[in-house]
């Protein structure tokens, strides 16, 4: 069996995804025509933008790097199909160059540094100009960097965890990542629906017992799995462990591709 086809036997084992807890659910309403319509109808909340979003990742931050080993423990799955997709990248000049796309405060540049002690990265976190300003109390460093714009590349390793569903115009988030031109891309936390003919927007409310907000969010159609081979070749497509949420009473389990270039 070539390393290829390992791979993608690895990343497409599935495991049966409980839904989440009632007064822990991520809600999602609406049909929304457009971006401010559903702008509108999160009541003028912040979203990642706000203050206790952004604390939020920074508590997380320093109780990742204080603990990595725990913080791995406690989410195996997703850290070793991390490991498997990053894998198949290779240094630039020594280098192990990542964008993560909306990646926080950079958990998995976090719990790598620590998996990884003899290999050297220029880690890029693409976030929210609210979370960029406090960049300092995460840890940014020449290595760890933070920055509101995904910069053309060549890259190592592509992330994209849950933020494409997030932006306004999520088809210039995917045309980024394919100027980025990473040589291995993860998409992961991907809320694709077969049953969509076309994308829904929607109105998402996070619980306090995560950060108490709301921002408008996606649903994709069908189509989206050929849209993304901009970004390569596909490897392996899998359910995002553990990710699952519900709209309009139906459960939904997030997706995960994996694509290498050319």
């Amino acid at each position: 069996m070539g390393a290829i086809s390992r791979l993608t036997k690895i990343l497409g084992r599935n495991e049966p995804i409980p839904a989440k807890k009632s007064e822990n659910r991520i809600r999602f309403e609406g049909d929304f025509e457009t971006y401010d319509a559903a702008l509108a109808a999160c009541a003028g909340s912040e979203g990642y933008e706000s203050t206790s979003a952004v604390d939020r990742y920074i508590r997380r931050n320093a109780e990742v790097t204080a603990d990595p080993a725990a913080a791995i423990a406690g989410a195996t799955e997703q850290v070793l199909r991390f490991m498997a997709a990053f894998s198949l990248a290779t240094p630039i000049d020594g280098i192990y160059q990542v964008y993560d796309y909306g990646g926080g405060y950079g958990a998995i540049y976090e719990l790598f540094r620590h998996i990884y002690p003899e290999k050297r990265f220029k880690w890029t976190i693409i976030e929210v100009p609210a979370l960029v300003a406090r960049a300092a109390e995460m840890g940014a460093s020449d290595e760890k960097i933070f920055s509101t714009d995904l910069h053309q590349g060549p890259y190592s390793f592509g992330i994209s965890s849950g933020t494409l569903q997030c932006l306004p115009d999520p088809i210039d988030g995917l045309r980024k990542m394919e100027e980025a031109q990473a040589q291995v891309t993860m998409v992961n936390r991907f809320p694709i629906l077969g049953s969509l003919n076309r994308d829904r927007l929607t109105a998402q409310h996070v619980p306090a017992s995560y950060f108490e907000a709301s921002f408008p969010a996606w649903f994709f159609a069908k189509d989206w799995a050929d849209r993304m081979k901009v970004l390569g070749e596909p490897i392996a497509r899998w359910d995002s462990p553990g990710d699952t949420t519900e709209i309009d009473g139906e459960v939904i389990r997030y997706q995960a591709f994996l694509f290498k270039a050319a």
